[in-house]
């Protein structure tokens, strides 16, 4: 009788034991499953950035086009005493900057999928979102400069400031040449690592 009385202390911390273990295990699978789950959501954002990336490039690149046109078309009408070039030559503005796209950047900032995506992958669309900014400031200042001479002499007297106008549209081109040379060095890397 004093034996059946006596708590088997053995069975009691096996039991405890596989509880705790059952716990610990529980834990490392949910945080598994939570690091899968961001690691899958930073892989989507990539991808989508990728997208975003291309897109802006090619809005980029008509940009350039017109540009080149019309710096083109005007270094001809360059020599002193030449007419103001036709108005539809600026079909698009004296200068047209692109709508580019920063959604999914923002997107993946803000809900964290940066964090779980290649270091090196984030510096580069970092860098480029950053050039990005900078032509952008770039349009929105000689957009600001040309509206306030269309205010002061007209779109006629504009265009017949011609040989200003090439400078401004002649920096805006620069900006391009540059930005999309960077583009397509950013997307010729991720071709290579096949993503």
């Amino acid at each position: 009788m004093a034996e059946s009385r006596r708590i088997r202390i053995a069975p009691i911390l096996l039991e405890a034991g596989f509880v705790v273990l059952g716990v610990f295990l529980a834990l490392v699978a949910n945080e598994w499953r939570a690091n899968a789950n961001a690691r899958a959501h930073a892989a989507s954002a990539r991808a989508t950035i990728v997208e975003e990336v291309r897109s802006n490039r090619e809005a980029i690149a008509a940009s350039r086009d017109y540009h080149e046109r019309i710096f083109d078309s005007l270094r001809v009408r360059m020599p002193p005493g030449s007419p103001a070039p036709p108005p539809d030559l600026f079909s698009e503005g004296f200068i047209h900057t692109p709508t580019t796209l920063r959604t999914a950047w923002d997107a993946a900032s803000a809900t964290d999928a940066v964090s779980y995506m290649d270091y090196g992958d984030v510096l580069t669309f970092s860098k480029l979102y950053a050039l990005l900014d900078r032509y952008e400031q770039a349009g929105d200042k000689a957009g600001s400069v040309i509206f306030s001479e269309i205010m002061e002499r007209g779109v006629p007297g504009v265009a017949a400031n011609y040989r200003n106008l090439i400078y401004l549209i002649g920096s805006m081109l620069y900006l391009e040449r540059g930005l999309i040379a960077e583009y397509d060095s950013v997307l010729a890397r991720i071709d290579s690592t096949g993503a």
